[in-house]
């Protein structure tokens, strides 16, 4: 399968899904394989992608968020460069640029038409998902909203070369893996093991709710303002 020749994005934490998806979509035409199984792994393929919209919030085309979640959590050699860097020089590239091409492939599949071939129409849902208005248990909804959207986006792009383009500026823009894309955690005690948990809910502070420290809030603009124009010392 075309899983098995990804380089650098594999092995993911809900990897299975990702497994059983692209066999039915290589392999659902194939009479060899009884037709009932098939249209029941997809039937749970589907309330897979179900159950994963209501614990991230998702919402849209679940498998296209379901892709782009996989890509923006995995933490490797040229995700963990272009969060710092961005676009990053060497023969990574050509490693990211492989998987990528796989990727495209797994987010351009005619899903309909596997479905209507397996007698599972009620596939559609899960690829025109209208989510609830409720909040995301594993993000909080800025980072859902741009996964989401990351998800869309990826639409837009003809080639696995715009593609990767766009999946590196998130990076950069956003960061890769739990610690990039979180910004706050705290420690939990989880079957005798300490453990740190991103912290969802977020209360987002301006400066503008700020009353009294008129003083502080010009110092620290200033100072901030000096250093974005590269200046050497605040």
């Amino acid at each position: 399968m075309k899983t098995e020749q990804l380089i650098l994005y594999r092995d993911f934490e809900e990897g299975d899904l990702l497994t059983d998806m692209v066999w039915l979509a290589e392999n659902y035409a194939d009479d060899f394989y009884n037709l009932s199984d098939k249209a029941g792994l997809l039937y749970d393929c589907m309330h897979r992608l179900l159950d994963m919209a209501g614990r991230y919030g998702f919402y849209g085309n679940l498998w296209h968020c379901y892709l782009a979640n996989l890509l923006v959590n995995k933490e490797n050699s040229y995700s963990c460069s272009a969060e710092i860097r961005g676009s990053v020089e060497g023969s990574v590239n050509l490693a990211a640029l492989h998987d990528i091409r796989i990727f495209k492939e797994f987010y351009d599949y005619d899903l309909q038409t596997v479905a209507k071939a397996l007698g599972a129409e009620e596939f559609s849902i899960v690829l025109f998902y209208e989510g609830n208005p409720q909040e995301s248990k594993v993000y909080n909804t800025r980072i859902r909203d741009r996964i989401c959207d990351l998800a869309q986006r990826f639409c837009l792009d003809h080639t696995p070369e715009e593609m990767k383009q766009t999946l590196t500026e998130f990076y950069q823009e956003y960061g890769v893996g739990r610690f990039g894309l979180h910004k706050a955690f705290r420690i939990e005690k989880r079957d005798g093991r300490a453990e740190i948990v991103p912290i969802t809910n977020i209360a987002h502070v301006k400066l503008s709710d700020l009353v009294g420290y008129e003083i502080q809030k010009k110092k620290l603009t200033d100072n901030t303002e000096a250093f974005v124009n590269g200046k050497k010392a605040n």
